[in-house]
């Protein structure tokens, strides 16, 4: 599409993303007949929405101005950070074959470095940012799912109930983002 039509709107196409994802969200949660019998409040729709938006958008400007091989590193970081920020932070234990797991995730990682790895200094900024929100938004929707008082929410309920405003949060960036990465082709 960018190569071939030259579509120079990455930003706008990830806003029709999410819109075109809630629908079809929506559509699936009718035809199966699914009732939201435990909607997610304004606060919660607004933070995992616009958190998940941040991490697209933060991810994007990072292989814009990475490689992608950085990128790719940067992408394979956020399991390791989930983990790291639930142990640390929420004291939720790790079992031991977790963590080992989580050691050869992040030497592979450390490992596939090579010389075709490039990043600037905004890059790197973007690629750290991209990580943060995204194990945010991991260790968020965890939380929305387990609240003990909370037994039928779903993934699906969760994502028909934030992607608009994950759609209005990217909507908003559309002619700031897009200048910026149509200058770079």
């Amino acid at each position: 599409l960018f190569v071939e039509y030259k579509w120079t709107f990455p930003t706008f196409l990830t806003a029709f993303h999410f819109a075109a994802t809630f629908v079809a969200v929506r559509l699936t949660l009718w035809m199966q007949g699914v009732q939201e019998t435990y909607p997610l409040t304004i606060g919660e729709r607004l933070s995992y929405g616009c958190s998940l938006a941040m991490a697209i958008v933060f991810s994007n400007l990072s292989l814009m101005w990475n490689s992608v091989g950085f990128y790719q590193l940067t992408k394979l970081m956020a399991t390791p950070t989930v983990a790291a920020l639930e142990y640390f932070v929420l004291k939720k234990p790790v079992s031991l074959l977790t963590a080992a797991s989580l050691v050869l995730v992040i030497i592979g990682i450390g490992s596939t470095v090579q010389q075709t790895v490039s990043a600037s200094t905004m890059g790197v900024f973007s690629a750290v940012m991209g990580i943060a929100t995204a194990s945010y938004t991991q260790i968020y929707a965890s939380f929305l799912l387990q609240q003990e008082w909370i037994i039928k929410r779903t993934p699906m309920q969760i994502m028909s109930e934030s992607f608009p405003f994950a759609f209005l949060t990217i909507l908003v960036l559309v002619p700031f983002m897009d200048d910026v990465t149509s200058e770079t082709g």
